[in-house]
């Protein structure tokens, strides 16, 4: 095997991993996103529900009342202290910054999958893959812990849905014509 080929496969592989990554920390925000709606809802029915029952206690009196209304603004003080202590928002927008970067890191893969075809400099090659792996490392050291919930996701994604797989006709419709791959312009090359 060649060394050109080796450093391909060897991107290759990296390229798969950061793609993954990526895909996961997505989907980690998804779950933090859809937790934050929930409690937000809950947050704002609680604090409807405590000040119903505290403006009751001021027509009336009864214990059960008093009861509930002590309840309703427990779970309204609990879900205020739980957005201050796991800053559920701060999460997703962590998980979406890694996954931002990651993605920059898998176009630039891309680009060094693309200049391993047109470039026969193996050490040019290898130096970039060790800058990207540097790069890679150094993002992974930042990145916020994920869930095994978000890698299932992030695995339905990539081998069912196919996410960030695209067939060459659907490339085609979004590129201007003179770029596609089609028949007729392939014939022009």
């Amino acid at each position: 095997m060649s060394d050109k080929l080796v450093v391909e496969d060897t991107v290759r592989s990296a390229f798969a991993g950061v793609s993954w990554t990526h895909k996961i920390h997505e989907k980690q925000a998804d779950i933090y996103y859809s937790q934050f709606k929930i409690m937000e809802i809950a947050k704002i029915i609680s604090s409807v529900l405590a000040s119903i029952g505290i403006l009751s206690l001021i027509i009336s009196d009864p214990l059960w009342l008093k009861i509930i209304s002590a309840l309703v603004s427990g779970v309204s003080a609990f879900i205020s202290t739980y957005y201050q202590s796991f800053k559920t928002y701060e999460q997703i927008e962590n998980h979406k910054r890694t996954a931002r970067e990651l993605l920059a890191l898998r176009d630039r893969y891309i680009h060094l999958l693309l200049k391993i075809r047109t470039n026969d400099n193996v050490a040019d090659l290898v130096e970039e893959f060790e800058m990207l792996e540097k790069d890679k490392h150094s993002i992974y050291d930042s990145a916020p812990i994920t869930t095994n919930k978000a890698v299932k996701m992030a695995s339905e994604a990539l081998k069912i849905s196919h996410d960030n797989s695209y067939t060459d006709d659907e490339i085609d419709g979004m590129l201007p014509e003179c770029l596609q791959k089609g028949d007729a312009h392939a014939s022009k090359l």
